[in-house]
């Protein structure tokens, strides 16, 4: 429409001079349609002038609208970056009370050979005994992945508001440095962060948690950000990071995939736990389809996993040259085989990252994840959901409390590794996984030997706990099944084959 209203306003050759009221600019269009008029077309006229009259009236109230809604979101955003900055001052207060992390990370000259990462750490579990495990691996990067604290706020009933508070976020945060391991590691163990939904304040969340602006002011000044730091002003913590020489570049990409994300559809399965295998792979959401809102691009309004302003950093970032590419996603990338969150619930955007892999030339991508309280490799061939190489994702979940299994009829027989257990939640039809899950608790670490070009990926238990018995948020039964440092999965990949063709 706004087109064909600057061409009837240039055949009536309005005025445009700011200072000309609308009355005056529309008498002009009168006047000018009068004095083209001959008597053969009298009436011809008065009805262009009649339309002259309402098409610029309709133009006038269009743009008397759009600049109320520029306002008002001029007025939106204002008031988020005011509230930021109060966010932001307080959390100071807070890290200069409690302390933030003061490790510098690795020389971005210096090639990376043994990073550690892991996700889900409970602070009200009294022993974080991981973080003595990597005291003792001494790795020169650790990457956590994804609820670093547990802060859930109670949000639900007014997503739309913004809100400055939540004593139970701000006190995880304070709980976990208050830890006597962490403080004798923080000091020496370089690390890069990434918040998921239990410390952005809200589990599950997405584009509509109104503790976003809060849980990002508490995680920057925690992971002692600068003023300058370009995720003050990001919608949402994305960062990446660069190290090594030519021929040994590892590239570390860190998605949100919570600031900008859609909802989720809702499966409404009701199942009992006698019968949990009714809900076998659609046991809180489903995927996104044609028949759900899911045939559109999220660039054209469709769904999405990250806002515009994201996928366009990661894709200056792709095009980077780098040999290694650790991408990391708090929530999982390939796992088809339950109904919990991850990326195939958006099939759209997961085809979009590969495709976007394919079409920036990015070699070395290796995908990470956590979320699920289960550890596992996930591996897919070239062509799968548009993937330009060979894709493979480790899951590394949980530090502290991860998921044991289910009690039911299908535990009978289950032990050690729980190879034998038949629970749905073990994803038994997903072909993408290969090997059992690992339900014991764990981190994750990636060794790169440069000389023959290969990544070895492994799991190692971050306690002693074992299988032992753990209830939710709590110590494991004492004492424990297993042994700390125990690898738990083992995967090596060959840097040749992950290349775009």
């Amino acid at each position: 429409m706004a087109t064909a209203t600057r061409k009837f306003r240039s055949f009536f050759e309005l005025s445009e001079e700011p200072s000309a009221s609308p009355d005056a600019r529309t008498g002009k269009s009168k006047l000018h349609a009068e004095r083209c008029c001959s008597a053969a077309i009298t009436v011809l006229c008065v009805i262009s002038s009649l339309f002259a009259v309402s098409h610029f009236n309709l133009y006038r109230s269009t743009l008397s609208d759009l600049r109320a809604e520029q306002a008002d979101a001029a007025v939106d955003a204002a008031a988020a970056a005011s509230a930021l900055l109060e966010m932001a001052s307080n959390a100071a207060d807070e890290a200069r009370k409690h302390g933030h992390l003061t490790a510098p990370l690795p020389n971005v000259s210096a090639a990376l050979t043994f990073i550690a990462h892991g996700s889900c750490a409970n602070q009200e579990i009294q022993t974080h005994n991981f973080w003595n495990q990597l005291a003792r691996l001494q790795p020169q990067l650790f990457v956590f992945n994804g609820d670093i604290v547990y802060g859930d706020c109670d949000g639900r009933d007014f997503p739309n508001a913004l809100s400055t508070e939540c004593s139970v976020l701000s006190g995880a945060w304070s709980r976990l440095f208050a830890k006597t391991n962490f403080g004798a590691v923080r000091a020496n163990l370089p690390m890069l962060g990434m918040l998921d939904d239990h410390d952005y304040g809200q589990n599950d969340c997405g584009e509509d948690n109104p503790f976003k602006y809060l849980a990002k002011a508490l995680f920057l000044q925690r992971w002692n950000a600068l003023p300058t730091d370009p995720r003050w002003a990001r919608q949402g913590v994305y960062m990446s990071s660069m190290h090594g020489p030519v021929g040994q570049r590892t590239q570390i990409l860190l998605t949100d995939t919570r600031w900008s994300k859609s909802p989720y559809v809702p499966s409404y399965c009701v199942f009992s736990d006698s019968d949990r295998a009714a809900c076998a792979r659609r046991e809180r959401y489903v995927p996104y389809n044609a028949s759900n809102g899911g045939s559109m691009r999220a660039q054209d309004g469709g769904p999405r996993m990250m806002s515009e302003e994201q996928w366009a950093w990661l894709e200056t970032e792709l095009r980077k040259p780098a040999e290694l590419r650790l991408l990391f996603s708090t929530v999982q990338v390939l796992a088809e085989g339950h109904g919990w969150e991850r990326w195939g619930l958006i099939p759209l955007e997961r085809r979009r990252l590969f495709e976007l892999i394919n079409a920036t030339g990015a070699n070395g991508v290796v995908l990470f994840s956590g979320d699920r309280h289960i550890g596992a490799y996930y591996r897919v061939g070239r062509g799968v959901h548009g993937a330009p190489y060979p894709m493979n994702e480790i899951t590394s979940s949980s530090l502290t409390h991860s998921y044991r299994g289910t009690p039911g009829p299908w535990t009978a027989g289950c032990s050690g590794a729980r190879t034998s257990c038949v629970d749905p939640n073990d994803e038994p039809g997903d072909n993408d996984r290969i090997g059992p899950l690992v339900h014991e608790n764990h981190l994750g670490t990636i060794r790169v030997n440069w000389a023959t070009r290969n990544v070895s990926l492994q799991l190692l238990a971050s306690d002693d706990c074992g299988v032992a018995p753990q209830s939710w948020g709590q110590q494991c039964s004492s004492p424990g099944s297993g042994v700390a440092g125990r690898v738990l999965l083992d995967v090596t990949l060959s840097l040749d084959e992950l290349r775009v063709r």
